[in-house]
């Protein structure tokens, strides 16, 4: 058995130093605390990304961000269910949201959110520590939900409640391969494949209710 020694260094510097903006089409960027440069962007989005989901720099935040963007949210309640870091309720508040609700069963997640929130001067967003069980009583206009098939194929009847007549629901959080049963599924419980959109293999699809 062989070790190497790493020489000490600052760790964060480091982390920072690699860590980049997203910019998205050039209307929003999605930058650190410690990314001083200005964008050129309509719209600016500061995320502490610590240890949670949801920096822009995956494929499948990324597909969500640029759809929600494009949508109309003015006046709308919008529910980002597993918000991670709070990107997409933040960007949701930012484009006209009513209400935001964001709920994550990870506590880690839900104290970053409430942090990122601030960050952004949000006061329209709910951040909530729990799961799906937390939006049983409540209505959206728009369901984000960036989360993974199994989930999303358990959950298909609590958004179908949730729903409100012609709002739309937004899914991402896997492989383009996956698109068919999850389209199957979504079907048997109301729902009207709208779109899907595409980045490096993974996978966003609209519905309509």
């Amino acid at each position: 058995m062989s070790f190497n020694l790493i020489r000490d260094q600052n760790w964060n510097a480091k982390w920072e130093e690699n860590f980049d903006p997203v910019i998205i089409e050039d209307k929003v960027v999605i930058k650190a605390p410690f990314h001083k440069e200005q964008f050129n962007t309509n719209l600016e989005i500061i995320i502490q990304p610590q240890m949670s989901f949801g920096t822009g720099h995956h494929q499948t935040t990324w597909l969500m961000a640029k759809r929600l963007y494009e949508l109309d949210l003015k006046g709308k309640d919008v529910l980002d269910m597993g918000t991670g870091t709070g990107v997409l309720a933040i960007l949701a508040e930012k484009r006209g949201a009513a209400k935001v609700f964001a709920p994550d069963i990870d506590e880690w997640s839900f104290k970053n959110a409430k942090e990122n929130c601030q960050m952004n001067n949000c006061e329209r967003i709910e951040v909530v520590l729990g799961d799906h069980q937390t939006i049983t009583d409540k209505s959206f206009d728009i369901i984000v939900a960036n989360i993974n098939k199994n989930v999303l194929i358990e959950q298909f009847s609590v958004y179908s409640d949730c729903l409100k007549s012609s709002g739309k629901l937004l899914i991402s959080g896997f492989f383009e391969t996956d698109q068919t049963e999850l389209i199957n599924k979504a079907k048997e419980h109301g729902f009207i494949f709208e779109q899907t959109y595409t980045k490096d293999e993974w996978a966003m699809i609209e519905f309509t209710a």
